[in-house]
């Protein structure tokens, strides 16, 4: 039902607001700030799925362009209802601007289908699971059940067999993914692949792959720009970028370089837009 879905999406926003993990155009919503993060969001992550949404409420564009261009014709009091909603000021709101809100907060999945189910790895990201839902914990329970009723001969050939499971699980980069944060009490850590830092347990063993602290901003905000050609001028301020091996990287946040972490990225200038992506588009 499309309720549950509104509330999780709701629930989502606020735990990120509550831990400032999510943009300051959304901490503190007004009608041009929501414009302004749509703008945004357009430029660093647009995807196929967002098209609905997309068309549904600037209208069928056949690009990325075309789309930046109808937010930008938008009037700025079309996202006063969000805004209302955000505040408080009211206590409801269009289905559509649900939608709008899971865009600009990236929450998945998204966008609601009909008997889709919740996928609470996000959520969980912010406010971690209890010890006792973990999966460990259930393999314990089963291993003592076996334990009480075949005795040591065949406790022994299953736990040699959950071993064999656990090291399939941790040590291939498919289940990494997979695994978001642990229990509390826990430590947190991540680590950086493709275009992102993924949550990780601090515990797991990575061989020639760095692992630091958590950093919820991180996570939530830093991604490499795969596409340096979708970067236009009002990328400018907005970007950052560092030359790697006689190779330009562009990000969607400041601090250190993901990988070199003793390089610093550098905010977008004109200069540099100009000179490495206005003339070689």
């Amino acid at each position: 039902m499309f309720a549950k879905y509104k509330s999780r999406v709701l629930e989502e926003y606020k735990l990120r607001k509550n831990n400032n993990s999510i943009s300051i155009n959304l901490i503190h919503a007004t009608p041009a700030k929501i414009k302004a993060e749509c703008l945004f969001v357009l430029e660093t992550r647009f995807e196929e799925k967002d098209k609905r949404i997309l068309t549904t409420l600037f209208g069928q564009q056949n690009s990325e362009s075309e789309y930046r261009n109808a937010i930008r014709k938008t009037d700025t009091d079309k996202f006063k209802p969000l805004a209302n909603f955000l505040k408080g000021s009211t206590k409801s709101t269009d289905e559509n601007n649900i939608e709008l809100l899971a865009w600009l907060i990236n929450y998945e999945p998204r966008p609601y289908q009909v008997n889709q189910p919740i996928n609470t790895a996000l959520h969980n990201s912010i406010a971690p699971v209890k010890a006792n839902a973990l999966p460990l914990d259930a393999e314990r329970v089963k291993l003592e059940s076996i334990r009480s009723k075949t005795g040591k001969a065949i406790l022994a050939s299953c736990i040699a067999l959950f071993g064999l499971g656990l090291l399939y699980r941790f040590y291939t980069r498919e289940a990494i993914n997979q695994l978001y944060f642990p229990a509390i009490g826990q430590e947190q850590c991540m680590y950086w692949v493709g275009d992102r830092y993924k949550p990780v347990l601090c515990s797991l063993k990575m061989p020639d792959t760095p692992v630091f602290a958590l950093d919820p901003e991180k996570i939530q905000r830093l991604r490499m720009i795969t596409k340096p050609d979708t970067i236009t001028k009002n990328s400018i301020g907005h970007l950052w970028y560092a030359k790697i091996n006689g190779k330009l990287e562009f990000y969607t946040a400041g601090g250190n370089h993901p990988v070199y972490t003793n390089r610093r990225l550098k905010p977008l200038s004109l200069y540099m837009y100009t000179k490495y992506i206005l003339y070689k588009k």
